[in-house]
């Protein structure tokens, strides 16, 4: 089970990160807009997809987890959240997962 907490939280790591990239990605867009610089648009462009393929294999990984623990421990999909997930482990992983919220 220490797997699987370290993996889902790799992967919000991971989520968040990539979230945070594409915050800075479209407000870089939205001044090469202005500009008008299509180059550099279409590099933007670009690397949104990349990180809009990231973000969608990350959520898949998520989703996975999910069903481990409604597997696992017999609860419904709908109420795994972290505060559940920390609930239902207790311990120093507890700890870390209410930090991520």
């Amino acid at each position: 089970m220490k797997n699987i907490i370290a993996y889902l939280m790799k992967v919000l790591n991971d989520e968040s990160l990539h979230l945070k990239k594409t915050s800075e990605l479209l407000q870089r867009k939205e001044h090469v807009l202005i500009k008008n610089d299509l180059k550099q648009l279409e590099e933007i462009v670009l690397r949104e997809r990349e990180l809009f393929m990231g973000l969608r294999d990350l959520e898949e990984s998520r989703k996975s987890i999910v069903e481990l623990f409604t597997t696992r421990y017999g609860i419904k999909e709908k109420v795994v959240n972290l505060s559940r997930v920390a609930e239902i482990l207790g311990g120093r992983e507890s700890h870390e997962l209410e930090k991520m919220k």
